[in-house]
């Protein structure tokens, strides 16, 4: 009789453990993915195919060797980014535009693929991985401008605003602007700041 009890108990120990060990996983996943990870529930339409996907993405990421952000690869993404912000008081819409083709250069020369698989993802699955905080808001800004299909023209000017600093936000992060992605995003001011 002392035996079963025993086993009853190694058991309910067990299965606490495996149920312990199932919510860390789906917490650190939520933490390492952001805003992709309840895109990832949405999408799969369950947690655990939610889940086993993002982990997927986890595994193909790690197979990709990102190239490293060199001052000489930096620089000129930098210089364009400026030029393609200051541009923005006087063509928004064309600055958004320019912005947008910008980020996917940084990913590209990051090294992130343009295609992902078999599994009909993108590279912004992979690059979720790394920012999935950042790339939500990459992806809520692309779909404002590329709503049903058009382009900027539809969209106000402060929206245009939200999107640009999305797209800079991601970008920053890809060309490793720490100091600047830490901090809340915003227009850089005349005196230096931002």
């Amino acid at each position: 009789m002392t035996w079963v009890i025993v086993l009853l108990v190694v058991a309910l120990i067990v299965v606490a453990g495996a149920l312990v060990m199932e919510r860390w996983r789906s917490a650190a996943l939520r933490a390492r993915f952001g805003p992709e990870y309840e895109r990832a529930v949405e999408a799969h339409g369950d947690r655990r195919g939610a889940e086993a996907a993002l982990r997927t993405r986890v595994k193909q990421r790690a197979e990709i060797d990102l190239r490293e952000m060199t001052p000489a690869v930096v620089e000129p993404l930098v210089r364009e980014w400026r030029t393609v912000q200051s541009s923005f008081v006087d063509e928004p819409r064309a600055s958004v535009s320019a912005a947008e083709a910008l980020v996917e250069r940084a990913m590209t020369v990051r090294g992130y693929p343009t295609t992902v698989a078999d599994d009909g993802g993108d590279r912004l699955d992979l690059v979720a991985v790394d920012h999935g905080d950042l790339v939500g808001g990459y992806r809520k800004a692309r779909s404002a401008v590329h709503r049903d299909g058009g382009d900027a023209e539809e969209v106000s000017l402060d929206d245009l605003r939200q999107v640009f600093l999305r797209y800079r936000a991601l970008f920053d992060a890809l060309v490793d602007r720490r100091a600047e992605t830490r901090r809340p995003v915003g227009f850089a001011r005349r005196d230096g700041g931002s």
